[in-house]
């Protein structure tokens, strides 16, 4: 119980966050179309919601693994999604490339939130193993 209400209260941090960063790159947006030099600031604000989006991948699957405190797990997220950052921009591409299938093939709803989240899945472990925060399981094989 206390993990879930650790989870809801850092998938809400993260909403409100990108709520935050969305609203403040369309009232930037709109600087840009007056041309004020305000407008520079539209690539800054996007990399950084990038970067939170990207470390919400990396909180909640964290979260999942790991039983730690809601300012540890988000800072250890940062750290990894900074030091792994090919493995994020890999799944924030096969997010986007997932919607834009989904706007033109409806069917895929189904199938695809399910199949991303195996792959969330499957590059996460692949990470923790690689630092170490998790042993690989040896198996024995009898015949």
């Amino acid at each position: 119980k206390s993990n879930f209400k650790d989870a809801t209260i850092k998938w809400g941090l993260g909403i409100s966050l990108i709520a935050f960063l969305s609203v403040d790159i369309i009232i930037v947006r709109s600087f840009a179309e007056s041309g004020s030099i305000i407008a520079a600031l539209i690539y800054p604000l996007l990399i950084i919601l990038v970067f939170v989006v990207m470390c919400i991948f990396s909180v909640l699957s964290y979260s999942a693994r790991f039983d730690d405190s809601i300012k540890a797990s988000i800072y250890k997220s940062a750290v990894l999604v900074a030091n792994n950052l090919g493995w994020m921009i890999f799944l924030l591409i096969i997010l986007f490339m997932a919607l834009y299938i989904i706007r033109f093939l409806v069917f895929f709803t189904i199938l695809l939130p399910g199949a991303y989240c195996c792959l969330i899945h499957y590059v996460f472990e692949h990470i923790y193993k690689k630092i170490g925060w998790i042993e690989e399981e040896k198996t024995e094989h009898k015949f």
